[in-house]
C-alpha cells in the first residue's frame, strides 16, 4: 500500500491520537495474554480476537457472500493488453482471526469473455493487513494487472498477488454456473461476429477470435495463448485454412510473432519449411 508523507506538527491530530491509543490498547492486550499463563486456550483466543478487533477496527462486518452483483473493472493481460471484465460470485471472510496472524480472504470470479472465466482468491495478511485493507469491499477493486502482478483499488493503492490463488475455469464449470452464463449473456453474447469462436483445426482451438486460442504444451496439457494483434490473426487464419500444410504467409511473419504469447505460440505450434535468410517463407501448423 502506498504511504503518504506528512509534515509533522507540534500537536498530534485527533486521528493520530486515536491510532496511537488503539496501538497502545492492542499492545496492552497482547502483553496481558503473554504474561498470564493461567489463561485457558479459549480465553487466549478471545483475548487475541479482542486485540485484533482493536488493531483492525472491528472488521467482522466486512464478511459477505453473494453472486448476483456485476462489478466492472479493467483487466490487463500478460502482453499488457487491457480489456473490460466483470466481477461476480464474490465472498469474503477471515482465517486465523483468533491468532496473532489473521488473514482476510476475498474470493471472486472474473468473466473476460464467452470462454474465459477465472477464479481469484486473494489473501491479505502480514504487513498488508491494516485497518484500511481489513474493510475493503469488492466495489473498491478497479483493476487487475498480470504484468504488474497486482490488484488495484480505489484511492490509488494496490496489493500484490503473491498470495492470490488463480484458477482458470473449465468449459463445464462455466456452463454450470448460472451467474457466469448471465454475465456472458449480458455483456458478451454479441461478440462472435466473425463466427470463428470455437474454430478447431487439429490441436489448435480458437477460444475467442482476435483474442485467444489454445494449443497443447510439451506435456499435452492445453495452454491458452492471448494474442490481440490483428496482423497475427491474419496469419493464423491462413495457417488454419491450410490445415497443417505448408503455406505462404506475410513477409513480416516472424516480426509479427516476436514477443509475448504470440512468440510462444509460434515456437510451439508453427513450423517453418526452411529456416534462415534463405528460407522459403512457407510455414505450417503442427497439428
Amino acid at each position: 500500500m502506498k504511504s503518504t508523507t506528512r509534515t509533522a506538527t507540534s500537536k498530534p491530530t485527533t486521528k493520530a491520537k486515536t491510532k496511537a491509543t488503539a496501538t497502545d490498547a492492542t499492545s496492552a492486550k497482547l502483553e496481558a495474554i503473554e504474561s498470564n499463563p493461567a489463561l485457558s486456550e479459549k480465553e487466549k483466543f478471545l483475548a487475541q480476537q479482542d486485540a485484533n478487533d482493536i488493531r483492525l477496527g472491528n472488521p467482522s462486518a466486512t464478511n459477505c457472500a453473494w453472486g448476483k452483483p456485476n462489478i466492472f473493472l479493467t483487466f490487463q493481460h500478460p502482453d499488457k493488453t487491457k480489456v473490460k471484465a466483470w466481477m461476480i460470485n464474490c465472498s469474503s471472510g477471515w482465517e486465523n482471526y483468533q491468532t496473532s496472524n489473521p488473514v482476510r480472504t476475498m474470493a471472486f470470479t472474473i468473466v473476460l469473455g464467452k470462454h474465459d472465466a477465472r477464479r481469484f482468491q486473494l489473501s491479505i495478511m502480514g504487513e498488508h493487513l491494516t485497518a484500511e485493507t481489513a474493510k475493503l469491499q469488492f466495489e473498491d477493486i478497479i483493476g487487475i494487472s498480470y504484468p504488474k502482478w497486482c490488484i488495484s483499488f480505489k484511492g490509488g493503492f494496490s496489493l500484490p498477488m503473491d498470495y492470490c490463488k488463480i484458477t482458470e475455469l473449465s468449459e463445464p464449470e462455466t456452463r454450470d454456473d448460472k451467474f457466469i452464463l448471465r454475465t456472458i449473456e449480458e455483456h458478451f453474447q454479441s461478440e462472435n461476429k466473425t463466427g470463428k469462436d470455437g474454430w478447431t483445426v487439429g490441436n489448435v482451438s480458437v477460444i475467442e477470435w482476435g483474442k485467444s486460442l489454445k494449443y497443447p504444451d510439451a506435456k499435452g496439457q492445453m495452454e491458452t495463448y492471448t494474442i490481440t494483434a490483428k496482423t497475427c490473426w491474419e496469419d493464423i487464419e491462413t495457417l488454419m485454412m491450410a490445415g497443417g500444410r505448408f503455406v505462404k504467409v506475410s513477409k513480416t511473419f516472424c516480426q509479427r510473432f516476436k514477443k509475448g504469447d504470440a512468440l510462444k505460440f509460434r515456437l510451439n505450434a508453427i513450423d517453418a519449411e526452411e529456416m534462415g535468410k534463405k528460407g522459403t517463407g512457407l510455414y505450417r501448423l503442427l497439428i
